[in-house]
């Protein structure tokens, strides 16, 4: 396994522990930031982005 990997799944690990404890009123904005902005990642921002949620992309 490459380091990349290793790394790039020690983050997303880290991710989902954190996005399990958190939590959003129904009129709270989602506020994203995302890392690696490669195919995947975009592919990702444009998922989150075309919920019917109140999403906010605010770094990338």
């Amino acid at each position: 396994m490459s380091e990349s990997a290793r790394k790039g799944g020690a983050a997303l690990a880290a991710g989902l522990s954190i996005a399990r404890g958190a939590h959003a009123a129904g009129s709270d904005v989602v506020r994203i930031a995302l890392i690696g902005c490669g195919g995947r990642g975009t592919g990702a921002a444009i998922n989150a982005l075309s919920t019917k949620a109140n999403v906010k992309l605010v770094a990338m």
